[in-house]
């Protein structure tokens, strides 16, 4: 069933500035190694970079959850083998996804020059 939904739109120009404000301190705190080569690996790193944070607010939202409660790096978004984008949890987010009994998370990531999104559905299990 479903248990969460989580919808974010960002302005890739925000993330832009907040790189040249902050250089790799921004990048560092709210991106995981692999998500930092992931997006260096397209054509854009901004558009990517927007595109994963937005999918970390929606992941949040989905859970009901502050930006402030979690460590940025414990939502995690890596691409699968056929490119599809997948959210890894780690540490305190893992906990609360077994907590909720969530068993799947649907992610869907999407860019223009100007803007990213993100859809998140979580799936639990029935626990009747």
């Amino acid at each position: 069933m479903i248990s969460g939904i989580g919808v974010d739109i960002i302005q890739v120009n925000r993330i832009k500035k907040a790189i040249e404000n902050s250089g790799d301190g921004f990048i560092n705190k709210v991106f995981t190694k692999g998500e930092q080569e992931c997006c260096r690996r397209g054509k854009n790193i901004y558009q990517h970079l927007a595109a994963r944070f937005a999918g970390k607010e929606a992941v949040l939202k989905a859970f009901n959850l502050g930006w402030s409660s979690v460590d940025w790096k414990s939502i995690e978004i890596e691409n699968d083998a056929t490119g599809a984008p997948q959210v890894i949890l780690h540490n305190h987010m893992k906990e609360i996804c077994d907590e909720k009994y969530v068993d799947k998370i649907f992610l869907s990531l999407s860019h223009l020059d100007s803007y990213a999104v993100a859809v998140v559905i979580l799936q639990s299990l029935d626990q009747k």
